[in-house]
């Protein structure tokens, strides 16, 4: 039994498609949360190494997953 004192608070985001993510839907991956504004440089440069490590870790179990803080991300 998961003891619900440990798990994230559960949350639901529209993605870029126009589906939605729902964290509590990916129960026993490793998520990592990126928050992050279209209008910051260093969060774009970032975004290609997420990209590779996500690639590099998706059959592990692990997950990235950014969420863009402002109205036009």
């Amino acid at each position: 039994m998961i003891d619900s004192t440990l798990l994230a608070p559960d949350f639901s985001y529209p993605t870029l498609n126009g589906e939605i993510f729902t964290l509590s839907e990916h129960r026993g991956k490793v998520i990592v949360l990126n928050i992050w504004g279209t209008w910051c440089g260093p969060c774009i440069n970032e975004i290609p190494g997420f990209i590779d490590l996500q690639n590099e870790f998706k059959d592990k179990g692990v997950e990235f997953v950014g969420i863009s803080i402002d109205s036009k991300g």
